[in-house]
């Protein structure tokens, strides 16, 4: 008997260019980064994600590069 062909996992990309086959994680992560940037800027939460945050401000919507976004949490642990 033939074995079932599995598929490949497939690689999502983290936010900090690592990778990642577990779907949980990869969603885990990109909203904790959202929510946390959203908290330091005052905004109502982001709403997608990869390749940057998509965040609805209160007064519309803006489009975040997750380097900035990286950078934006990096200060904000560093002045606690």
């Amino acid at each position: 008997m033939a074995k079932k062909k599995q598929k490949p996992k497939e690689h999502h990309r983290l936010p900090d260019g690592t990778s990642t086959t577990s779907e949980r994680r990869y969603v885990d992560t990109w909203r904790k980064l959202g929510k946390h940037v959203c908290e330091i800027m005052g905004w109502r939460h982001a709403y997608a994600f990869d390749p940057d945050l998509a965040i609805d401000t209160g007064r519309g919507n803006a489009n975040l590069d997750v380097d900035v976004a990286l950078k934006l949490v990096e200060l904000d642990k560093a002045r606690r």
